[in-house]
This record gives structure tokens, C-alpha cells and sequence, in this order.
């Protein structure tokens, strides 16, 4: 109830209102776009460029009761966006560690780096689902897809990071539990 109130008076031209809204929805849009990118620079320009299109085009905003979507959709789409210039000027690398630790399961299962080798679509909705703890229905409002469209994704989307978990692991071939 507050963020539609909060939400209408930005709609009218309230600074101070906006403001507030984006100190709220700072930090877990910063842990979307982390999840997104993976580097704390790019996440904290794609969360700035989000706000200031917020900013700009909250006029434009039919419902207040969907700003928290559109907002998200606003972060996701610069996300890829940063994500399709990296692909065009940036050589992707891995990075291996040359002596494995032992006994250290969370040094050889690198969950972060396996959701980053999936593509946008899946890592959008891995990283709304799980990184923000959105349910189905909300993804699909986010991402602006059928609600059958945001389950087909992350199924396939779990499906592939069981692969690369259970490949990259060094678990010799054991599932990774993902949930």
C-alpha cells in the first residue's frame, strides 16, 4: 500500500517520493544484477541506468501497482543489454584453479559461475526465481512472457546447470542437489 502511494506521487512529479522508492529497491536490484553480470561494476551501472529510466519514463506508468515489475523489467533488459555488448568486445574466459581444495565443496561447485555460462533468457529467470525469490507469476509480469513461457525457461534452465554442475564439480559424476 505505501509503494502505491509512493508510486503515484512520483507518477505526479514527486521528487522526494522516487527517491524513497529507489532506496527501496536498491539493494535487491543490485543482488538481480549481480546475479545477472557478475561484476559489481556493471551491476551497479545497469541498477543506476534502471533508476534513471525509471526516473524518466514513470509517467508512462499505467498501474502503480506494477511499478515493482516494471522496474525489474527496466533492470533486466539493461542487464542484457550490457550482456550483448560484453559478448561483442569482451573474449570470454575461464578461469581454472591449477590445484583443487580439498574437501571443499563450495570451492569446486561454483554455482555463480555456472548461472553466468547460461544465456539471458535462463539466467533471468534462475536469477529473479532464486537470487529474489520471485514467484512464477511475478517473473512473468518482470520478463513480459506467458506464465507457462517462465516455467519452460527455468526447467531447462535447472536442467543445464545440473549439467555443468555435475561436469565442472569434480564430484566424478554425482547429481547436484540444485534445490
Amino acid at each position: 500500500m505505501i509503494d502505491e502511494l509512493l508510486v503515484k506521487k512520483a507518477v505526479n512529479g514527486d521528487a522526494a517520493a522516487f527517491l524513497k522508492l529507489s532506496k527501496q529497491y536498491q539493494q535487491p536490484l543490485y543482488r538481480t544484477a549481480m546475479g545477472m553480470l557478475g561484476n559489481e561494476h556493471d551491476a551497479a551501472d545497469a541498477v543506476q541506468d534502471a533508476f534513471l529510466k525509471a526516473y524518466r519514463d514513470i509517467g508512462k506508468l499505467r498501474d502503480p501497482r506494477q511499478f515493482r515489475s516494471w522496474l525489474y523489467r527496466i533492470l533486466i533488459n539493461r542487464c542484457i543489454d550490457i550482456l550483448r555488448q560484453r559478448r561483442r568486445t569482451t573474449p570470454v574466459e575461464r578461469v581454472w584453479l591449477s590445484d583443487p581444495v580439498e574437501n571443499n565443496i563450495e570451492s569446486r561447485v561454483d554455482i555463480s559461475q555456472a548461472v553466468a555460462e547460461l544465456d539471458e533468457q535462463h539466467r533471468a529467470v534462475v536469477v529473479l526465481r532464486f537470487f529474489q525469490d520471485m514467484k512464477i507469476d511475478d517473473i512473468a509480469l518482470v520478463l513480459n512472457c506467458p506464465v507457462g513461457t517462465v516455467k519452460s525457461r527455468l526447467y531447462r534452465a535447472l536442467k543445464k546447470l545440473k549439467l555443468l554442475l555435475t561436469k565442472d564439480s569434480g564430484l566424478g559424476g554425482e547429481p547436484v542437489d540444485l534445490c
